[in-house]
């Protein structure tokens, strides 16, 4: 799953039952740019290592922050497996962590129900 808290006050969240590709990314990160015309984007990504996740060290991710300079800000956030990233870093993880709450012991048959579910308790919020 991919989440964000836009500029706009909006959250933007992309699900899909494979793994994530850069192009899926790239995707993902020009949706937010075309619904925030004129706002520049500060994306913070996490992870356990370093270098991060593959897909955004990718040439085709790569390419569309090159191609947007000072559009796309990005920050890499480290934790370790026993901190795990704090909710408060990135708005997108503290509505999800939210959502998380509201949907315990739910369990959902296919990604279109669980789509649906998480729109409606985001249109709650």
């Amino acid at each position: 799953m991919a989440a964000a808290v836009a500029p706009n006050e909006r959250f933007y969240v992309a699900g899909q039952a494979q793994p994530f590709t850069s192009g899926d990314i790239v995707c993902f990160l020009k949706k937010l740019c075309g619904h925030n015309h004129r706002k520049n984007l500060l994306i913070i990504w996490r992870g356990r290592s370093a270098d991060g996740a593959t897909i955004h060290r990718s040439q085709a991710v790569e390419y569309l922050l090159r191609s947007k300079p000072g559009r796309i800000h990005v920050e890499k956030y480290l934790f370790t497996v026993q901190s795990g990233p704090p909710p408060w870093l990135n708005p997108a993880e503290l509505l999800w962590s939210q959502l998380k709450g509201r949907m315990k012991n739910v369990t959902f048959m296919n990604l279109e129900q669980l789509t649906k579910t998480v729109t409606q308790q985001i249109n709650l919020f």
